[in-house]
């Protein structure tokens, strides 16, 4: 535990007691009935010294911190304007964040996000005759590393997804350390190892997981976990170079004018799950197709299957406007149902960002809003000619 205030450690609390005093108040931000805190941290005590003795800790907290406390002959909270922070609630809140799909902007905030995990919630601090203190951090411990390992195995499968394999191995073997027992975790790692050309380490990998769930629990594996095995010895888990997303844009004949502000702006919509169709208005000239493609070009890396440019300048009439973004994919339709229909099923898996440059059709733009925004993880970077 650590405790700082403006870059400086805060020390010299009267006792062990106060400082899991300040930590509850701080974890827990809300109103506190006094009986409540006094139970929680004296429960050898009796109401009426346990009492005593949170008085005591809260006029430390003051003589030490300052105007920090709300308190009431009923209550005691955090001052709910105070800026407090708890690097484990900031954590849980990256997590809740991330909740749904994971794109590379999600990943890539989860994994820094992580970072701040070093183990069980207040490892090392014990307090006596604080059972039901002990309680509490034990039981948020829990949930605290409950919610990592799932943050971790979400990594870990979109990381599968995308073959990016040695961030994935990383994911997979911090989940492991949290818990040995988990089987999926133990599969993910195989898996990747394989894939990544390390077949003899996904053996060992292999061979530890059965030791594990042997000696632990008494169990064989799950069949997944043998037939992913099986796979492996049969040859047909083979290594496979990590994939790189597709990008087509046309290279520009002059160079792009620095827009940071702008660009920063079409970032942040972009990367929202939220968002899926994003438009670019302005009057001829102002360079609104240059914009959009040096913003596919800066975020295609951050869609698995990359970025399309789609030019529709030669669009006459609103029918043929999924024919000319199938093009412009290299996909042909079938011909068995409608193109948009077509175009949408081919795109329903897929997580791309097309930048539709003269999309101005007015006849056409609710048809084709609903074409480029029907399909899941996928954004679009509209940028029309002119006012639009």
């Amino acid at each position: 535990m650590s405790i700082t205030r403006a870059d400086q450690t805060v020390s010299r609390f009267v006792s062990r007691k106060v400082e899991a005093l300040l930590v509850y108040l701080a974890y827990e931000r809300r109103e506190h009935q006094r009986e409540w805190l006094a139970a929680l941290l004296w429960d050898d005590l009796t109401q009426e010294r346990a009492l005593g003795n949170l008085r005591t800790a809260l006029s430390n907290l003051t003589s030490q911190l300052g105007d920090v406390l709300q308190v009431s002959r009923q209550s005691v909270m955090l001052r709910p304007d105070l800026d407090c922070r708890v690097d484990a609630q900031t954590l849980l809140e990256a997590i809740d964040a991330s909740d749904g799909p994971v794109n590379a902007p999600a990943a890539r905030d989860l994994t820094a996000a992580l970072a701040l995990y070093k183990g069980d919630l207040l490892a090392g601090f014990h307090l006596r005759g604080g059972e039901n203190f002990e309680h509490w951090r034990t039981v948020e411990s829990e949930r605290l590393k409950g919610r990592v390992l799932g943050a971790l195995q979400r990594l870990s499968r979109y990381t599968i997804e995308r073959g990016d394999y040695e961030a994935g191995i990383a994911h997979a073997r911090k989940a492991l350390s949290l818990d040995p027992l988990n089987e999926e975790s133990h599969r993910h790692l195989i898996l990747m190892l394989a894939r990544s050309g390390q077949r003899s380490a996904a053996m060992a990998q292999y061979d530890l997981c059965l030791q594990v769930l042997r000696d632990e629990l008494d169990v064989e594996p799950e069949p997944e976990t043998v037939e992913l095995m099986e796979a492996i010895l049969a040859n047909e888990v083979m290594a496979t170079a990590p994939a790189r997303p597709a990008v087509h844009l046309p290279t520009m004949p002059t160079p792009f004018i620095n827009r940071p502000g702008e660009l920063r702006r079409i970032a942040e919509s972009l990367r929202q799950p939220t968002c899926r169709l994003l438009t670019i208005l302005g009057g001829g000239g102002m360079g609104k197709t240059r914009l959009a493609l040096q913003s596919a070009a800066e975020l295609a890396e951050d869609f698995r299957d990359g970025a399309v440019f789609v030019p529709l300048v030669s669009v006459l009439k609103g029918e043929f406007l999924p024919v000319e973004i199938a093009n412009a994919l290299g996909f042909t339709p079938q011909g068995v149902q409608d193109p948009l229909a077509e175009l949408a099923d081919y795109l329903s898996d897929r997580e791309m960002l097309l930048v539709l440059d003269n999309f101005e059709h007015r006849p056409t733009t609710q048809t084709g809003s609903r074409s480029c925004c029907g399909a899941p993880r996928r954004r679009v970077c509209w940028s029309p000619r002119g006012s639009g």
